[in-house]
């Protein structure tokens, strides 16, 4: 099973098949070939996902900046991830965005913002 696993490039799956013993052996090669072919065949009928690491940010702007923040942010940030409130200083946006994006969409919102939108990395609950 791990061998199919390794062979087709996967990281961070894990296999698992049940066989219900219906009297023959099949010997070490024929659990081999049926676990094996179990993992393949199950591989072949799914899909393969791939999942990036994500960080939630926290973007603070005025109110005047609101529309070009969710804009700039809509690049960037994940899908259904993002929410904003609004309080007497101005829009608060809390996105996920993909780790590796982070520094792009940073440099995104100075620009866009002239530099008065504040962006903080926070830690999830």
């Amino acid at each position: 099973m791990l061998e199919v696993l390794m062979k087709r490039d996967l990281d961070c799956v894990a296999a698992t098949c049940v066989r219900w013993f219906g009297g023959t052996k099949l010997g070490a090669g024929g659990l081999v070939r049926a676990y094996g072919g179990t993992v393949a065949k199950a591989l072949d009928l799914g899909s393969i996902v791939t999942i990036h690491p994500t960080t939630t940010l926290v973007i603070s702007a005025p109110f005047a900046l609101a529309d070009v923040t969710h804009r700039t942010l809509a690049a960037w940030a994940e899908p259904d991830g993002t929410t904003t409130q609004f309080d007497e200083h101005g829009v608060q946006v809390r996105t996920r965005i993909r780790c590796d994006a982070v520094p792009y969409a940073r440099e995104a919102l100075r620009e866009a913002t002239r530099n008065e939108a504040q962006v903080r990395e926070v830690t999830d609950d």
